[in-house]
């Protein structure tokens, strides 16, 4: 769609995985879960239509994008 949307990861267990994909238009927000980071950042954003990441929850507290 066109609109913006806010995210937030889930409570995760070492190894879990994400993906999130921005849709046709719009600005999809990834925030972070209570003190964990995203590849040492809070939040991160994808202003490109149809753009993608994905990410792994790697060690306590951290995501990494993959």
């Amino acid at each position: 769609g066109s609109a913006t949307a806010v995210c937030s990861l889930p409570n995760a267990s070492v190894g879990d995985v994400v993906h999130l994909k921005n849709g046709a238009g719009g600005v999809a927000t990834l925030t972070r879960q209570s003190n964990h980071t995203i590849d040492g950042l809070n939040s991160i954003v994808l202003e490109s239509s149809r753009g993608a990441v994905s990410m792994v929850y790697a060690v306590t507290s951290s995501w990494f994008l993959v």
